[in-house]
């Protein structure tokens, strides 16, 4: 019975996704600005979640009951709302409890899933389409080396074939023997790098981060680290714990990169001198030269902040670059493709022409 009601129980967490949260979090602060208490904040967003009590059971009404019960019982709200929302979230928010700006750390956790979202969204489109136009090149391939060739085959033999007529011969063998072990190897060779994204670790990985797919990898979670990382100073962390947080539960990937930024920051190094001598070009060099010019000067926090926002923006710009230089490839092997197939179909039609 017990295992039944977890199961039952993390069903709801799991439907309880990232828009419900960030109303949640928008309300909240929204009350929290008006003074209004942190019980009468929960028990009036529970109304309205579950209309007034007549539909409990929704996952948001279900949540905000459950963090309700845990700050009567004398809990934060931080310390509530575990199990519930991301680790990274609670961080944010128990450090804007302490230093008395909860509203303003509900904003910067908005603010931080509607960045990654969006950094999810440009490398979903990013990906989406050439692999598309990949899937036609595929396509194209089998029809011409299945159907097509086997019919000219038929009445000139391919010993005679010449030309570009001839390449639609190869195409056909490859079709025939290559294209699968060829997939099934690209589809490994995809699966071994994806694998090794948040496990690889060494000097040989730090080079390979200068290169795609890794340099991608490296510029997606290095904005996720710098959103998070700022938000946390900004809400009264300091750097060397921040860093100690972010540390836990992380990818050995990750965690390589910040245990050597924060070795050094031990030995009272700032963040910035830090990540240049780690030599880890986390999370990139021109972030690291701005993280060095300001460490050292007052109002850190605030130009911490700027530098991750403006390295969203030009990390989802770089993402729409890359992918915009993928497709632009995918395009241009395609229309190699059709090229080659409709050339060397016109060298077969002439062939057959001129021998009957």
């Amino acid at each position: 019975m017990t295992s039944l009601r977890n199961l039952e129980e993390a069903f709801i967490r799991f439907q309880f996704g990232g828009k419900d949260r960030l109303r949640i979090y928008r309300k909240l602060a929204r009350l929290q600005r008006n003074r209004v208490t942190m019980t009468e904040s929960l028990k009036t967003m529970w109304r309205h979640e579950s209309n007034e009590g007549k539909n409990p059971k929704k996952p948001a009404a279900i949540a905000l009951d459950v963090w309700r019960r845990r700050v009567e019982n004398g809990k934060s709200i931080g310390d509530a709302m575990e199990g519930w929302v991301p680790e990274s979230d609670r961080t944010i928010i128990r450090a804007g409890e302490k230093a008395g700006s909860l509203p303003e750390a509900l904003d910067d956790a908005i603010f931080i899933h509607i960045g990654q979202k969006r950094i999810r969204t440009a490398l979903i489109i990013g990906i989406s389409y050439p692999f598309v136009i990949f899937c036609a090149l595929i396509t194209l391939l089998v029809i011409v080396g299945t159907n097509v060739i086997p019919s000219f085959s038929t009445i000139v033999p391919r010993e005679r074939w010449t030309g570009s007529g001839a390449m639609l011969a190869y195409i056909a063998d490859f079709v025939e023997v290559g294209l699968i072990p060829s997939l099934v190897g690209l589809v490994v060779l995809i699966l071994v790098m994806l694998w090794s994204m948040p496990r690889w670790t060494g000097r040989a990985r730090v080079y390979a981060d200068r290169f795609p797919p890794y340099a991608l990898y490296r510029l997606v979670r290095g904005s996720g680290f710098l959103l998070s990382f700022a938000t946390m100073v900004k809400s009264g962390i300091k750097t060397t714990e921040a860093l100690r947080i972010m540390i836990r539960g992380t990818s050995p990937w990750m965690k390589e990169r910040l245990t050597k930024a924060l070795a050094i920051m031990n030995d009272g190094t700032n963040i910035g001198d830090a990540l240049y001598r780690s030599r880890m070009e986390f999370p990139d060099r021109e972030v690291v030269l701005d993280l060095r010019t300001y460490a050292s000067l007052d109002k850190f926090d605030e130009a911490l902040t700027t530098i991750g926002r403006e390295n969203l923006e030009e990390t989802v710009t770089r993402i729409e670059r890359s992918s915009a230089v993928m497709r632009n490839v995918c395009i241009g092997l395609l229309a190699v493709a059709f090229g080659m197939i409709v050339g060397g179909i016109f060298s077969l039609q002439s062939q057959i022409t001129s021998t009957f």
